[in-house]
């Protein structure tokens, strides 16, 4: 998982911000052919926006991914480059699902600061990633258990825990995919 981090002074405007997170996946994407990814945003206490994004292949860390993010941004703060970023690999499938509902459904984190222009969305994934996921809702525990694959679960209502949404991996994505996260 990559998080991605802005110094004091960060942009206002969710297009500026999704450019940089864009121009960032870019440059990995032609590093690393066929990776696919899902990143949410989020904002900080102070305001300031933040990415998560996960990737279907590891990444040789923050010695690879801080020097793009401090060049992509541009501030000048040097702080940037040290602490603008983190990358931490995530080898157990359960928390990396875990990890991925939690960033999914942190609503106080969603909250736009009244200053900033141009939000748009809090998620997104790469190309084709999302047509290989077929949303089942509202589904009992029964019939979860039914189904073969592998599946990734956020509970409906409070503490029920004998229905809830259920998202059903059927696609595969190669040799480094998500489905290896998600097995």
């Amino acid at each position: 998982m990559i998080t991605l981090t802005y110094p004091s002074n960060y942009p206002m405007d969710g297009r500026v911000c999704k450019s940089h997170m864009n121009r960032l996946l870019t440059h990995i994407r032609s590093d690393y052919k066929g990776l696919k990814y899902v990143w949410f945003m989020e904002f900080q206490a102070r305001g300031a926006p933040h990415f998560h994004i996960f990737t279907t292949c590891p990444l040789p860390g923050r010695t690879y991914i801080s020097p793009l993010w401090y060049h992509i941004v541009n501030s000048g703060d040097p702080q940037l480059f040290t602490s603008g970023t983190q990358v931490k690999p995530l080898k157990n499938s359960k928390k990396a699902i875990r990890y991925a509902i939690a960033y999914a459904n942190k609503a106080t984190q969603k909250l736009t600061p009244e200053q900033f222009n141009n939000v748009g969305r809090f998620w997104g994934s790469s190309h084709k990633l999302t047509q290989d996921i077929l949303e089942l809702e509202d589904i009992s525990i029964r019939q979860m258990q039914h189904l073969r694959g592998n599946y990734l679960a956020s509970f409906s209502g409070k503490g029920r825990l004998d229905r809830m949404n259920c998202y059903f991996w059927g696609g595969t994505l190669g040799s480094c995919g998500l489905p290896r996260l998600l097995r």
